[in-house]
């Protein structure tokens, strides 16, 4: 396995995690194109106010590189504390199936545990395209606590997961 490093997200150039997340989310098949659109809405939203926000917002996640390449991002969302929710994070396209969505989730849950986190709380598509997702939660050792429809799209499913921040080792699979 590669060594990552993992850098502030605000010591990039603003649209870094706009860019990651559209390139990252590129070909999912079978997707709503106003679910698209909310998504797309979404990530800009975040990313401006990483940059906007950089000793708020900007601390709650980092950009992930393997040597020079940025690969992905991770986020959290402290405001439930003791409960951190996890938010927006990927690996491109390129760099998956190297375990380095594992080693990413590790480092999120490493930091959590440091500032004070007791529980993490992932959403992620029950869709063909997030089952990739759904087993490296799994593999982290969050549970499945349940799935709903989302908001904007009724016929849009979501599979939450949990996670006690007892350890923060993944299986290897």
């Amino acid at each position: 396995m590669n060594v990552l490093t993992f850098k502030p997200m605000p010591g990039h150039e603003k649209g870094t995690i706009l860019r990651l997340a559209r390139e990252s989310y590129k070909g999912l098949p079978k997707v709503n194109a106003s679910l698209i659109t909310k998504w797309e809405t979404d990530w800009k939203r975040f990313d401006d106010d990483i940059f906007d926000h950089p000793d708020t917002i900007g601390t709650s996640g980092f950009i992930t590189y393997q040597g020079e390449s940025i690969i992905g991002f991770a986020s959290w969302d402290p405001r439930q504390h003791p409960t951190a929710i996890i938010g927006h994070n990927c690996i491109l396209p390129a760099f998956r199936r190297n375990g380095h969505g594992r080693q990413q989730i590790q480092e999120m849950l490493r930091r959590l545990r440091a500032l004070g986190f007791t529980k993490a709380r992932v959403t992620t598509g029950d869709h063909p395209g997030f089952i990739a997702a759904q087993k490296m939660y799994l593999a982290c050792g969050f549970q499945k606590i349940r799935r709903f429809s989302d908001q904007t799209d009724s016929s849009w499913r979501m599979v939450e997961f949990e996670k006690e921040l007892l350890s923060v080792r993944c299986a290897n699979r």
